[in-house]
């Protein structure tokens, strides 16, 4: 089992790669095989809507998305961590998210493997998890429409500040599962 790890955070070592981690230890306890990413590691460009992965099936930005895409392209799964800024995914997952566009055939159909699953996960300083829920609806019809099998998401309520989610065992715990139930499949 290959699973990637993205996490959309411009915070290192925050409370969405945290979760992220936890998920992805998980995996790796399985035996299975993590390839992580962060924002925080590096520029990620916005799509600029050249349509150039139309034509050609290559993003015609060269950037660090290029190993993300070859990652994809392995996985068979991907953990997609963002905190919420203003009700949404931060602006550095997003730009991700609009990036994956290149991993589509004109015809809808994905250029990664069928059935790769994508696990959502979020964090947020509402202490709610269920506040932004019809945010992550949209999302999972997003990723589902790029061609990913998307799991129930993830959500760590209550977590703004740095390290807050240390405090939340039971929830890193459930996140340790979820990434050994991945192994597994």
């Amino acid at each position: 089992m290959v699973v990637v790890g993205i996490t959309g955070s411009p915070r290192r070592k925050g409370n969405t790669e945290m979760l992220v981690s936890g998920v992805l230890t998980g995996v790796t306890e399985t035996g299975g095989e993590v390839i992580p990413f962060s924002v925080a590691d590096g520029d990620i460009g916005g799509c600029t809507g050249c349509m150039r992965c139309r034509r050609v099936p290559r993003c015609s930005i060269d950037d660090r998305m290029t190993l993300i895409y070859e990652a994809v392209m392995r996985a068979d799964a991907v953990v997609f961590g963002s905190p919420v800024y203003m009700g949404q995914m931060s602006a550095q997952a997003k730009a991700v998210v609009d990036r994956l566009y290149a991993l589509v055939n004109n015809d809808g159909s994905p250029r990664f493997k069928h059935g790769t699953i994508l696990l959502p996960l979020f964090t947020q300083g509402q202490a709610e998890p269920g506040r932004f829920s019809t945010y992550f609806d949209l999302c999972d019809e997003l990723f589902t429409q790029l061609g990913f099998e998307v799991m129930a998401p993830l959500v760590a309520g209550g977590v703004r500040m740095k390290g807050e989610i240390g405090s939340q065992k039971a929830l890193l715990a459930s996140a340790r599962e979820m990434g050994k139930k991945l192994g597994n499949r």
